[in-house]
């Protein structure tokens, strides 16, 4: 059985020895990338008991090849790493299993520089279900639309696809089998669909606001050609009004 989160102990973050209170900072520094491989291997292997192909046990941390060139976030609540995320583009040469997996071919001609994918999203497991997840992803959303990020993939299990549809989240392939998390679901977020993310209630509105217009990126045209109907119910009316065209074509056919 996976440890208590209570018997995991906590890591500090180098830098905020004194910290109080939550913050969110980029890990730009050999410490703070330490930080985030170490927290990574407690959440991967100590409390989900799961195999990791780069799991480093004897430096107890989790370094993978696409660390080398990802933009990896840390959030810190009282001195302490509490959750984080990364980011690669998919012109990343390590990533040439993630453009396979997500099907990067589907989003046309758009450069693969400006197609980011987000990995490794995790949480503290006492801390799961709070305004942790969101903040941080909050940040590192508006990072992504300040850096020229056009489209967001991201891949997660069943028990999360709600919370990424009210985000923004579309699915748009069915699912998929992920070499180490087994059956996930891709879904993709144009950020460029400001009046859609503002119907649903999107939290990551405020992020792309100030960068981005409206249809910027021909998003819209995404959601039409490849969105799937949301399982979140109350999503589904506001989803179907952007996916209408395409299904009065299917109608027509």
């Amino acid at each position: 059985m996976p440890a208590a989160p209570f018997e995991i102990p906590p890591i500090p973050v180098p830098g905020f020895t004194d910290h109080k209170g939550f913050t969110i900072v980029r890990a730009d520094t050999e410490e703070l990338q330490h930080v985030v491989y170490s927290f990574r291997y407690q959440i991967y292997v100590e409390m989900m008991r799961r195999r990791q192909k780069c799991a480093d046990h004897a430096r107890r941390i989790i370094r993978e090849p696409l660390d080398e060139r990802g933009e990896n976030y840390l959030a810190v609540k009282d001195s302490m790493i509490v959750g984080t995320v990364r980011r690669n583009r998919m012109d990343d040469p390590a990533a040439s299993y993630y453009a396979k997996l997500y099907r990067s071919h589907l989003f046309g001609e758009m450069r693969q520089d400006r197609i980011g994918i987000t990995t490794k999203l995790m949480v503290r497991l006492d801390l799961q279900g709070g305004s942790i997840a969101p903040r941080l992803l909050a940040a590192f959303a508006k990072d992504g639309a300040k850096g020229g990020v056009e489209v967001e993939l991201i891949d997660c299990n069943k028990h999360l696809i709600s919370f990424m549809e009210r985000l923004g989240f579309l699915s748009y392939r069915g699912w998929a089998v992920h070499n180490e998390f087994g059956t996930v679901r891709p879904m993709f977020m144009a950020i460029d669909t400001i009046s859609y993310l503002r119907e649903i209630g999107s939290i990551l509105l405020p992020a792309f606001r100030p960068f981005v217009r409206d249809g910027q990126y021909g998003g819209y045209d995404l959601i039409r050609r490849l969105a799937e109907e949301p399982r979140t119910e109350s999503l589904r009316h506001i989803a179907h009004a952007y996916r209408r065209p395409v299904d009065k074509l299917a109608e027509a056919a």
